[in-house]
């Protein structure tokens, strides 16, 4: 992944993965993207992504042994997010979220989920406790004031 973008999409992707509708242009995105498949890595090669294989397990244990092996692949950026590889959402969506992400300061973001069913808030907004409560342990502080977007 090239160096100097400060956002990551983490994304466990399977045969019918809709990845594609928001990879943007590698050329300007603001973020890198690692497809870590759970099928074979074959039928994803060439994306513009890293692409992992991740067939030995599900998401959540996957991501938890990466954090634990590479972290430094992980601190490196300011912000990461973890989407279902079933979400629909476009390149210029994402743009908009990184940037809400960061113009609020937030510790955790999930698009899509409105919170207190409040259909006027487009990104669930919580504090730093509730995160940890979500997440229980993937959500982590990165340092230097980076945050895990879970």
């Amino acid at each position: 992944m090239p160096a100097g973008r400060r956002n990551l999409v983490f994304c466990r992707a399977g045969e019918a993965s809709l990845h594609r509708g928001w990879m943007g242009d590698p050329a300007t995105r603001s973020y890198d993207v690692w497809l870590d498949c759970y099928c074979d890595p074959a039928r994803w090669a060439g994306e513009p992504a890293r692409v992992t294989d991740g067939r030995e397990t599900t998401k959540w244990p996957r991501l938890a042994r990466l954090l634990a092996g590479e972290p430094e692949v992980f601190e490196r950026y300011d912000a990461i997010w973890l989407p279902d590889d079933d979400l629909v959402i476009d390149a210029a969506s994402l743009e908009a979220f990184f940037d809400l992400f960061r113009r609020h300061r937030l510790a955790l973001a999930a698009p899509g989920y409105p919170r207190f069913d409040r259909d006027e808030l487009p990104v669930m907004l919580v504090t730093w406790p509730e995160a940890d409560t979500y997440c229980r342990g993937l959500t982590r502080r990165l340092g230097q004031g980076r945050e895990l977007i879970c």
